[in-house]
């Protein structure tokens, strides 16, 4: 279900905390597992595919912590449900092009 806050004055935390996305899916390439040094936390990113009337939709979705390990060892094809809530950010690509992404940070993984 999608609900709209109709005003800025409706932007309550009962909008602002209903950014949820649920997401059933398969993985559709190989997870990029990265252990940040610098941060001290681990990270995997998952791009999940996500089937719809005529064809498939490709979502980045990032997990950080001890499960990402776990998530990166699952091969292409596996199947998952994803619950977690969308995010933006700003990033510089190689040629030095600035644009703005969107991704999908997991906060629970069911395996199917």
């Amino acid at each position: 279900d999608i609900e709209v806050c109709d005003s800025p004055k409706e932007l309550k935390e009962e909008c602002i905390e209903k950014n949820e996305i649920f997401l059933d899916g398969y993985v559709c390439k190989k997870t990029k597992y990265m252990h940040k040094k610098h941060l001290q936390e681990e990270l995997a990113v998952v791009c999940l595919a996500v089937n719809r009337k005529y064809g498939s939709d490709y979502i980045p979705c990032i997990l950080w912590g001890e499960k990402a390990k776990e998530i990166s060892k699952n091969p292409v094809g596996t199947h998952l449900k994803i619950l977690g809530r969308i995010q933006s950010r700003i990033r510089s690509t190689k040629h030095g092009v600035v644009e703005e992404v969107y991704e999908v940070l997991i906060n629970e993984v069911e395996y199917e």
